[in-house]
């Protein structure tokens, strides 16, 4: 799961396989909707949603989602180009091989007795003798990656709903990330290392908003919450290729796994630059409707496009300059953030979801990360944490249509904490154990990701919501910023790192306890809101 996962609050079934509507259909007409106060972002919406989904649509939703697979690469790749290898006792005239075991601190060994198992390049420790560097410095590389991740959140935002819109930011993003990508392989040292990880995450921080607005402004309202389940699913497939990738070159240089999934990255931003479309939406609040008008026909060739009303598209006038909308932009942000953080109602909400978001961060980051300390193939396990991030979206929808957001977030925190320090504890003789106990506790942690980013939607009203959940995401990021550290520190002992993830989680996911419950509210909610908004809240309603 990524940070995309903000711009949805209700879930869908995962369902890849679109239906599409039947190319002879008959032009529909918008009868109803032909009153001189139409607008024309009702038009556009109208115009989406009367009908199936053409192939244009089925091609646009395909194409877009592709991006998440390169995002999910980069986003893991350092599993494998970062881990420590494994090496073996070598006997020789100076060196008795009773001296050295596999028990042993290799820091503490004369040179002379081991060596790397395979090629020494394999991975950055063994190509640049970082083995007995400090938990910091080794983890460093994939630390700076989610740090810019964390700080292009902040920034590039505004940017797709301003000057340069849903698609360019997209191309310019993945286009970005997959340069500095193919750029690492130059690395001389890992501070250079370090520097270029922090670009490439820099570049990446917009793919997963930009592929879960633009899919879902293409489409109908009823397909939306399945684009963006099937944009999820492509993350998964991400991280799926990527082990593949991995165990293909194991006994390669490192810098091939950055070549291998830089280029084709490289490649999609070429071709996505001459096939991708902006959305309808976006174009028509530019200014641009004759664009607006263009892009609507190829994706919904259902409806009548002669008829009168769509001039109403064509002729939409834009309400200010780009430089003016992304003043304001800016100006709007941090007076959200502003009204987020200055009411005590909305600081009793926030407060407790940023530690229950960075505590899942923590796990949805590291427990994959750090596989390599399980004392097990870290490909096939790998493979397994990817496989199984699937069935949480699944799991996620039933959850929310049965049980409590409250109830279930407290739960699936607390069982994956559970699982995560149960890992710790068991000896690595039985690593399948390890494994199996390993990958609950990554499934439940993914639910817990899905259910605190509904229930974030549903917590906060919405002149402050959008703010709302972009502050959950980045106190997630920040979470994947503290994870490598103790992936590194469990090199020595591994509750450092899954012991270590348990507590986290355990410990803030409890905050949900104070967090009001918001299933079933419905017009309550709305009161609540009106209330915070008058500076009091009703009495027989827990806001």
């Amino acid at each position: 799961m990524s940070n995309e996962q903000q711009e949805t609050s209700s879930p869908a079934p995962l369902i890849p396989a679109i239906p599409v509507a039947a190319a002879a259909a008959s032009p529909k007409t918008p009868n109803h909707i032909q009153h001189p106060q139409t607008t024309a972002a009702a038009l556009i919406e109208h115009s989406l949603s009367s009908g199936g989904v053409s192939l244009s649509q089925v091609f646009q939703t395909i194409l877009v989602a592709l991006a998440r697979v390169f995002d999910a690469q980069q986003s893991f790749i350092s599993i494998f180009t970062d881990a420590n290898p494994q090496w073996h006792c070598v006997a020789g005239p100076h060196h008795q091989q009773q001296h050295c075991n596999s028990d042993a601190d290799i820091c503490k060994l004369d040179h002379g007795s081991w060596a790397w198992t395979g090629t020494k390049s394999k991975t950055i420790i063994s190509d640049w003798s970082l083995e007995c560097s400090s938990a910091v410095i080794m983890s460093l590389p994939a630390s700076a990656f989610f740090v810019g991740c964390l700080i292009g959140g902040l920034i590039f935002p505004t940017l797709s709903d301003t000057k340069l819109g849903r698609r360019n930011l997209l191309l310019l993003s993945c286009s970005t990330m997959s340069a500095f990508s193919l750029i690492t392989i130059s690395s001389t040292n890992i501070w250079v290392y370090t520097l270029i990880r922090f670009l490439t995450g820099l570049g990446r921080s917009s793919i997963g908003p930009c592929v879960v607005v633009l899919v879902s402004e293409k489409v109908g309202q009823r397909w939306r919450g399945r684009v963006v389940m099937f944009s999820y699913l492509c993350f998964s497939v991400g991280f799926l290729t990527l082990a593949g990738i991995a165990y293909a070159n194991r006994d390669q240089h490192w810098r091939l796994l950055y070549l291998w999934t830089s280029v084709p990255g490289v490649a999609y931003s070429v071709v996505a630059y001459f096939l991708v479309m902006e959305s309808p939406a976006w174009l028509l609040i530019k200014g641009r409707g004759a664009e607006a008008h263009s892009v609507l026909q190829r994706l919904a060739p259902w409806n009548d496009y002669t008829n009168e009303v769509y001039k109403l598209i064509i002729e939409h006038p834009n309400s200010s300059s780009n430089n003016d909308a992304l003043a304001s932009a800016f100006r709007s942000y941090f007076s959200s953030m502003r009204l987020l953080f200055s009411s005590k109602w909305n600081l009793r909400r926030i407060i407790p979801i940023i530690l229950i978001a960075s505590g899942i961060g923590v796990v949805y980051f590291g427990i994959p990360l750090g596989v390599g300390n399980l004392g097990f193939d870290i490909y096939l396990s790998s493979v397994l944490n990817a496989l199984i991030e699937i069935p949480s979206f699944v799991i996620t929808i039933f959850l929310v249509e049965r049980y409590s957001r409250r109830g279930s977030l407290l739960l699936f925190c607390t069982v994956s904490g559970g699982l995560s320090v149960g890992c710790a504890m068991i000896s690595e003789v039985a690593a399948w154990v390890r494994v199996v106990v390993e990958m609950g506790a990554f499934v439940t942690g993914c639910v817990a990701c899905n259910v605190v980013s509904i229930y974030t939607t549903e917590l906060f009203p919405v002149k402050v919501r959008n703010t709302a959940v972009a502050v959950m995401w980045e106190a997630i990021m920040l979470g994947a910023v503290l994870a490598p550290v103790f992936v590194k520190l469990g090199k020595q002992h591994i509750f450092l790192s899954y012991g270590v993830f348990g507590v986290v989680i355990v410990t803030f996911g409890l905050f949900a306890v104070v967090l009001p419950e918001t299933k079933d509210m419905g017009a309550d909610l709305l009161v609540c809101e009106e209330g915070e908004a008058a500076g009091s809240n009703p009495q027989h309603i827990n806001c």
